[in-house]
């Protein structure tokens, strides 16, 4: 119902905030998101499914033994308070070394997180910079199953654009909203 979606709404922002996303914005948020897919396969019960929802901790001896054995690295220093820190982040995959279902696992996950991700940006920058669309931040994304969210009754709605899922986290939804509609919807209900 559309009653679940008001309950799981946590944020409405206008769309004239934002600008769009450049090439180089693009392909920063990509590496990130492929870092995680990435610390998510290895950390994942079975292995190598990255959507898995059991994982081991990220700090584990095994889990350390298999970032070493997978992935390469760029370590970089960071200093904060006067202090130096080393931080090292996956900047790849050594696919030589992965073979048969999880190789074609990983990879189907990477397709499906890339074409998401491309799905975000289009929707993002159409409506970047627009006085008259609000972009609404919901936990009623395709990944949170405990959502009471019809989208069937969500999307015949006056005041709906688009709408798609957080490229970081699935649980979350981003929807556009025609904010005049918007507005008088929310005082009437």
């Amino acid at each position: 119902m559309i009653d679940g979606f008001l309950s799981e709404m946590e944020s409405v922002i206008p769309m004239a905030m934002f600008s769009p996303m450049t090439e180089e914005k693009r392909h920063e948020d990509m590496s990130y998101i492929l870092e995680c897919l990435y610390l998510n396969a290895l950390s994942s019960r079975p292995l190598f499914t990255p959507h898995s929802r059991t994982f081991r901790s990220y700090f584990s001896v095994a889990t350390s033994r298999l970032r070493k054995k997978y992935l390469t690295t760029e370590t970089t220093i960071v200093e904060r308070d006067g202090e130096q820190f080393e931080l090292e982040k996956a900047v790849g995959f050594r696919w030589e070394r992965l073979h048969g279902k999880n190789r074609k696992r990983l990879k189907y996950a990477i397709k499906q997180v890339t074409k998401a991700y491309g799905r975000f940006v289009e929707l993002h920058n159409k409506y970047a910079g627009r006085d008259d669309v609000l972009c609404v931040g919901v936990r009623c994304g395709s990944g949170n199953v405990w959502s009471g969210v019809d989208w069937s009754v969500l999307i015949r709605e006056p005041w709906f654009l688009g709408a798609c899922d957080c490229p970081n986290d699935n649980s979350y939804c981003y929807i556009y909203a025609d904010a005049e509609l918007f507005r008088d919807y929310l005082a009437n209900v």
